[in-house]
């Protein structure tokens, strides 16, 4: 049975169960990390590990909360620098994704790994976390607001575009290398441009036209 931690033991082991994980998720991905590998990492026992976490997925997603907390704020201070909403948002995305990207967690993680955490997490802790997301997209639109900025779209659909430029970095080993920065680049514009109303020195978004069936042949005519 492992032995009860302290208040003070129970922060220093959690944020070394913290840093062992993101050493060990980079190095082999979280597939072939266990649970056993990250508490001989941390300097504790294997049943101590679930005293912290109920499993490596949920210290996975722990790591990744942590860092998305100190992305959001970079995002926050990008937006207030006063210049052009559209602008600013458009940094803030690019440089939200290039340091989501760079963080170690994610050098093995893609699409493949991000399935197999949604099938082990519980769907409450991923309900919470997509919550989480809802919320910071509600702040964020509602201080681009303040800033001068006239959205366009509901909170539910920013959320999701936004949510899917972060879903489309995990598929950049599927674009050549010379390819991939700049489509992220285009799809990273169309969603400032579906977000926000353009500003006057910008030009109007233009909106999709909806497919239409063909016109009949006149009769006599082939195809």
């Amino acid at each position: 049975m492992p032995r009860a931690f302290s208040a003070d033991e129970r922060t220093r082991v959690r944020a070394r169960l913290l840093d062992a994980g993101t050493t060990l998720f980079a190095r082999l991905g979280l597939p072939k990390t266990t649970v056993a590998d990250l508490a001989r990492e941390a300097g504790i026992s294997k049943g101590g590990f679930y005293l912290f976490f109920e499993s490596k997925e949920h210290l996975f997603l722990a790591i990744l909360q942590d860092f998305e907390v100190r992305l959001r704020t970079a995002v926050f201070g990008t937006i207030a620098g006063g210049e052009n909403p559209q602008a600013a948002l458009r940094r803030a995305l690019l440089a939200a994704l290039q340091a989501w990207r760079a963080h170690p967690l994610l050098h093995t993680f893609d699409a493949g790994a991000m399935a197999t955490l949604a099938r082990r997490l519980p769907p409450d802790v991923l309900a919470r976390h997509q919550q989480d997301d809802h919320v910071f997209i509600a702040e964020l639109l509602e201080r681009l607001r303040g800033g001068g900025a006239r959205i366009r779209v509901d909170t539910i659909l920013a959320t999701g575009l936004i949510r899917g430029l972060f879903f489309l970095s995990l598929h950049e080993t599927d674009f050549a290398s010379e390819d991939y920065a700049a489509v992220l680049e285009t799809y990273v514009d169309l969603v400032v441009r579906r977000l926000l109303e353009p500003s006057s020195a910008e030009p109007a978004l233009q909106p999709i036209p909806r497919s239409r069936a063909p016109k009949p042949a006149p009769k006599g005519v082939r195809k």
